[in-house]
């Protein structure tokens, strides 16, 4: 038994490693060393985590819509499995606080995030990977382009990391982390 997320895989032979590579309803996957990630979330190159923040958006946002076999009734079970996807996978803990799917905003807490046991170092930049994967998620639970903005990190002593999900024009820029971490359309 691996958890009881991927068990369900498991057990129904939709979890496959075929040619060396991981499958999960087809979907190619890969287990890595957390030092891999380490490295791209404690950049201070803050365009450099711009722009790979808006890369992980777009192509999980594509790759969500286009090739996954599981269907899903609503979007809640969307949100719901890609949301266990995450927590499961060894992302930490994501526990969706609030989902307003009228004025298409979220919030979203991520308890345990497992780089603060590599990142010694606070970072002045926020963990853009988790936030381009909540970003592509929610475009597509509320059919729109949503962004993200973390505005609490556990890498910065906070107990746990808040995530702000909303469309673009609705963030406050003249906040410092909105400036920081998203590119405002003009």
């Amino acid at each position: 038994m691996l958890n009881r997320f991927f068990d369900k895989f498991i057990f129904t032979n939709n979890l496959k490693f075929i040619h060396n590579n991981f499958y999960m309803a087809n979907e190619p996957f890969i287990i890595s060393p957390l030092a891999v990630f380490a490295s791209l979330i404690a950049s201070k190159d803050e365009e450099f985590c711009r722009k790979l923040y808006y890369d992980i958006k777009e192509n999980i946002k594509v790759q969500i819509k286009k090739s996954s076999q599981i269907e899903f009734r609503n979007k809640e079970e969307l949100l719901s499995f890609w949301i266990e996807y995450l927590s499961y996978s060894g992302w930490g803990l994501l526990q969706v606080i609030n989902v307003n799917h009228k004025e298409k905003q979220a919030i979203v807490a991520l308890i345990d995030n497992p780089f603060t046991a590599i990142i010694k170092t606070p970072t002045e930049n926020a963990d853009h990977i988790i936030r381009g994967m909540l970003a592509a998620i929610f475009s597509n639970v509320f059919d729109d382009d949503i962004d993200c903005v973390e505005t609490k990190c556990s890498l910065n002593n906070e107990k746990e990391c808040h995530f702000i999900l909303k469309k673009q024009d609705t963030f406050d820029y003249s906040k410092p982390e909105t400036r920081k971490q998203i590119n405002p359309k003009i």
